[in-house]
């Protein structure tokens, strides 16, 4: 997080999905599964952090997620076998760092149901209104802005009057 953001409450404005199922994820090459199989295609579970941007969605990190299910941990699944398990770190890299980001990223972009969850989750701090540290900031930088100005709107207007890309 950036020194602005946690001056001025960019914190508030991150948002979390928790445990969001991701399936038909196919790999280039097979893995190993616990129970000795070899598989191709899977799924798993991820936690997303993102920020809402005006009407669209900012996904600022990708974790599989640290799911239990009867006591057992898992965040991987295969499509065909039935078998779950807790990913290993070789694994979990590969997912978080080459596969999973542009696969949310069209996911994000053509799930309704998950833009919708994102924004009833986004919804109630949106509408809060800008904290007095914001509205003086961007009094000192010379930003004009009505009383009742939203936390994520004088965010965008401070953002554009530091020439920071949205």
């Amino acid at each position: 997080m950036g020194l602005l953001s946690w001056l001025f409450g960019g914190a508030k404005d991150r948002f979390r999905i928790e445990c969001w199922m991701i399936g038909g994820i196919t790999l280039a090459k097979p893995i190993q599964t616990p129970l000795g199989g070899s598989v191709k295609c899977i799924g798993c579970v991820v936690d997303l952090d993102y920020r809402m941007r005006g009407a669209s969605f900012d996904v600022t990190s990708i974790r599989l997620a640290k799911s239990s299910v009867g006591g057992v941990s898992m965040n991987i699944t295969t499509t065909r076998r039935g078998e779950a398990w807790k990913a290993d770190g070789a694994l979990r890299k590969h997912l978080e760092r080459r596969i999973l980001p542009p696969m949310i990223q069209e996911l994000v972009a053509s799930d309704e149901r998950l833009q919708k969850e994102m924004r009833k989750r986004a919804g109630i701090a949106m509408t809060a209104g800008a904290t007095a540290k914001q509205k003086a900031f961007a009094k000192r930088l010379g930003i004009r802005f009505e009383d009742g100005i939203s936390k994520s709107a004088i965010s965008e207007l401070i953002d554009a009057k530091l020439g920071k890309r949205r």
